[in-house]
């Protein structure tokens, strides 16, 4: 994912490398944040079907 994003960024040669560290690092927090959230749906899930059973 981040190759590709520098790949893309690249190809465009008009990002320098302070844009270029912060597009990575803005990229890398939204997919964390998001992959954190969807742990927590899962976690709360989990819960939830074991004070079921």
């Amino acid at each position: 994912m981040i190759s590709e994003t520098l790949k893309n960024n690249k190809e465009k040669r008009s990002l320098t490398a302070v844009q270029l560290v912060f597009e990575v690092q803005r990229r890398l927090f939204h997919s964390l944040l998001s992959l954190n959230i969807s742990l927590k749906i899962v976690d709360g899930d989990v819960v939830h079907r074991i004070l079921r059973a």
